[in-house]
């Protein structure tokens, strides 16, 4: 039976890591009006919280030389987990080559303060497991490998 339980609308996901794909991306000014960073949507593909919203903005243009190098460094860690070859993050200029990536995102809960609630926040970012399907033949056993191929492959026969 699949699990398909989904928390409560604004309630942060369980600490844990999540299969996700990036879903929505944008650039964005800082509030301070001197930086940039991208705003990255990412969708929960599931079976457990599928569709949920996870969410992260990545400094890469700021004051602090070292927000700028962890922000830079986040954005470099999802599109090497997500596949992207080194030539495809040389040469990285626009948000929507994101989109799409799929990766294990590692979350955690920050507990929150003032107006604020508790909120998930993404500490990091890891290739996914390839989604398979098993061949047709998969669930099929020969009848030389002592299996029960040839006695499933004749008709039921009711007795009396």
């Amino acid at each position: 039976m699949e699990d398909t339980r989904t928390a409560v609308p604004f309630e942060p996901l369980p600490k844990g890591k999540y299969t996700v794909k990036v879903d929505a991306t944008d650039l964005k000014q800082t509030k301070s009006g001197t930086g940039q960073y991208i705003k990255i949507e990412f969708v929960v593909l599931g079976p457990i919280f599928q569709g949920r919203k996870l969410f992260a903005n990545l400094n890469i243009v700021n004051d602090s030389a070292e927000s700028m190098r962890i922000g830079r460094q986040q954005v470099k860690s999802l599109m090497v987990a997500g596949g992207m070859s080194q030539e495809q993050i040389n040469h990285f200029n626009d948000t929507d080559q994101l989109l799409g990536l799929t990766v294990n995102a590692r979350v955690e809960i920050d507990e929150g303060s003032g107006q604020y609630g508790p909120q998930n926040r993404i500490t990091g970012y890891e290739k996914a497991a390839p989604i398979t399907t098993p061949p047709a033949d998969a669930f099929t056993v020969s009848s030389a490998a002592g299996g029960f191929g040839e006695t499933f492959a004749k008709p039921a026969v009711a007795s009396t």
